[in-house]
């Protein structure tokens, strides 16, 4: 199969179809997550605030079955741009289904998530690389092939509820 035969677009709607895909796609980048459908509201609030956010999917020109996604998040930040305030683009969820891989398909969802930054004033792009990612050594070769560098930062992940619980003791 090559890339040609798949439709790169912005969801706009939602569908019960479009989120069990894009539930099968998140438990192929993180199989300790369950291949449940993605949450209509998480799927809603990607299409509800285009200048904000948006998710962008591969699909199948045959079948529209969704094949590969990313999201993209606007953050305001004052470490980029024009006068020192500029926006920044959160890269999120990220996954190709394991079939379709290495087919050039993640690189046109790429440039997409590109324009969009673009678009919407974004003149950087932050991520990490999933370690529970099956195929993270791809992931970040695709990364660097295409522009990004390697910071030196620490990631962290902070359960909200958790730290509140820890402030109220």
């Amino acid at each position: 199969m090559g890339n040609s035969e798949v439709v790169i677009e912005r969801l706009a709607e939602y569908s019960p179809d479009d989120a069990a895909a894009l539930g099968v796609l998140l438990h192929a980048e993180s199989p300790d997550r369950p291949p449940t459908p993605l949450p209509e509201r998480m799927i809603r609030d990607h299409i509800d605030h285009p200048d904000q956010r948006v998710m962008i999917v591969a699909r199948l020109a045959t079948t529209g079955m969704i094949v590969s996604s990313e999201t993209l998040n606007t953050i305001c930040s004052p470490d980029v741009g024009v006068e020192g305030i500029g926006k920044m683009a959160w890269l999120g969820f990220v996954s190709t289904h394991p079939y379709y891989r290495r087919q050039g398909i993640f690189g046109k969802v790429w440039y997409e998530g590109l324009g969009w930054c673009e678009e919407n004033e974004a003149a950087v792009m932050q991520f990490t690389s999933n370690p529970h990612n099956t195929n993270r050594e791809a992931a970040r070769r695709f990364y660097l092939e295409h522009g990004a560098i390697i910071k030196d930062t620490d990631p962290f992940w902070l359960d909200v509820q958790k730290a509140l619980a820890i402030e109220a003791q």
